[in-house]
């Protein structure tokens, strides 16, 4: 009877596991693109070359804190990385969250870009698990590639309004020591976003994503940027 509930807590420790992981790469899809121009519905590398910002994420289980950077040139490549926090509800601890990425911006017509990606995320979650009252370490790495898709609705001195859409592929590696659990995946997610560019330097957009996994929630999201230096 005690090899048995030890064995089904394990089975819901992974379950969680698992769960804590989609949530923390939703939140890290996100972040991905890191203030890739109009593409993302953030201010043009033409108007200010480096982009400093912060972003708040909220999903059902979870709640989010980071700091992004980009640096780029007009119609070309641009880099960006990210760090942030994730605290899972119920007691399941706080990550550190590491990202970076690289893109190039295509433009397409006067109104619309595209822009393809590759990113790069690592993060630590040490969490208390409600099962077994053991703690958990797991460690999760990924790599994935995407594309964003912007339109500039909106386009004057004061005002910009540019939608935003973006597709990702991520692959997961996860391990979990005292679980003994280490296993990768592959994630799937997309993502809409609404960016409001004010005085070509002050960028505000909120923006939602959700993974192709099921049983994953919502990633909801707030950033605010100020772009500089030519």
């Amino acid at each position: 009877m005690q090899r048995w509930t030890l064995a089904l807590s394990r089975e819901s420790d992974v379950r969680m596991l698992r769960l804590t992981v989609f949530v923390l790469a939703g939140a890290v899809a996100l972040a991905a693109p890191s203030g890739a121009q109009n593409c993302v519905g953030r201010g043009s590398f033409r108007y200010g070359r480096v982009a400093l910002g912060g972003t708040v994420t909220v999903t059902g289980g979870s709640r989010g804190f980071g700091a992004y950077g980009t640096y780029g040139t007009p119609a070309s490549w641009y880099a960006g990385a990210t760090v942030g926090t994730t605290s899972i509800d119920g007691g399941g601890g706080t990550s550190l969250n590491l990202g970076g990425s690289l893109g190039y911006q295509l433009p397409i017509g006067r109104a619309l870009a595209f822009c393809p990606y590759a990113n790069l995320g690592s993060s630590a979650l040490r969490n208390v698990s409600t099962i077994t009252g053991t703690r958990i370490t797991t460690r999760t790495n990924s790599y994935g590639l995407g594309g964003t898709l912007g339109w500039r609705y909106e386009d004057s001195d004061e005002l910009d309004v540019i939608p935003a859409l973006g597709v990702q592929w991520q692959r997961i590696s996860v391990t979990s020591p005292e679980l003994r659990y280490s296993g990768p995946a592959n994630s799937g997610s997309a993502s809409f976003s609404i960016g409001f560019i004010a005085e070509r330097k002050w960028a505000i957009v909120p923006a939602v994503s959700s993974s192709f996994s099921s049983g994953t929630s919502y990633v909801y999201s707030l950033s605010v940027g100020y772009s500089f230096g030519k």
